[in-house]
Order: structure tokens, then C-alpha cells, then sequence
């Protein structure tokens, strides 16, 4: 999760709006679909990817 414990607990106790929007929406907020794609781009690129745009090019060919 992006938020660190301490400002979940600072939330909860000074009630913001951002902790019951966590509460109400925490599947929004998960980062499963970034890591499952880092993922996929680290097993299909190699060491020859030496440039962003290269990167690039394999990360939309992998998006596809």
C-alpha cells in the first residue's frame, strides 16, 4: 500500500476523509495491477534494452 501506517493511524484519529475514502474504496487503491506488469516487462526484456526508449517500446508492445 502507497500510505504509511503512521498516517493511516493519523487519519483514523483526527477522522479525515482520505481514511473512510480507504475504508470505503481499499480495493481502488491496490497495486497488483503495476507490479503484475513490472513483472511481465522484466521477463520479456533482456540485457540488450539499454535505452527508455526501448523500454518503452517493449512495455506498450507487452500492454497489448
Amino acid at each position: 500500500m502507497l500510505a504509511f501506517l503512521s498516517d493511516i493511524q493519523y487519519w483514523t484519529q483526527i477522522n479525515h476523509l482520505i481514511f473512510l475514502t480507504l475504508k470505503k474504496y481499499l480495493n481502488a487503491f491496490d497495486e497488483y495491477p503495476v507490479e503484475n506488469f513490472h513483472s511481465l516487462v522484466r521477463r520479456q526484456t533482456n540485457a540488450k534494452v539499454l535505452t527508455p526508449e526501448w523500454l518503452r517500446r517493449h512495455g506498450i508492445f507487452i500492454d497489448h
